[in-house]
């Protein structure tokens, strides 16, 4: 299976701070070493992270980027640099969607699952999402 690991994703795996979230990721970063998912990411979900850790959380950034560079390390990793400008603009109009979001969106390579917990993406009927958790429950039963 192919998942786009999103912002929230990896902030809830660097911050541990809600439990079931993080614990759901982990499970989802093992199914990664395991090699049961090949993970994708992007150049703007790192500088979200990076953002949120820095601005909000107030982490230190010689050590959020330290824990930002470990994850290029991750088995597999892709992460997608490229984005449609043109095409974030309109979703962003079209879905009422955060710009960011939009730019993620066009990120997102086809046949791949976003894992987020950012229920805004379900505006999106055309790219698939799920939470940790329910990609977990997914490969589960296969």
């Amino acid at each position: 299976m192919r998942v786009f690991f999103d912002s929230n994703v990896w902030i809830a795996y660097l911050t541990q701070r809600n439990e079931t979230e993080f614990k759901s990721v982990n499970q989802l970063i093992n199914l990664v070493k395991d090699g049961k998912i090949i993970p994708y990411t992007s150049n703007i979900v790192f500088l979200e992270v990076f953002f949120v850790l820095v601005s909000l959380y107030k982490f230190n950034k010689l050590t959020v980027g330290k824990d930002l560079t470990s994850l290029f390390d991750l088995r597999n990793l892709i992460v997608v640099e490229k984005t449609d400008t043109r095409k974030a603009f309109e979703y962003c109009q079209q879905f009422q969607i955060k710009l960011a979001d939009a730019f993620i969106a066009t990120q997102i390579p086809e046949k791949v699952t976003l894992s987020t917990f950012d229920k805004e993406f379900k505006k999106l009927a055309f790219l698939e999402s799920a939470t940790p958790s329910e990609i977990i429950t997914r490969l589960n039963r296969n």
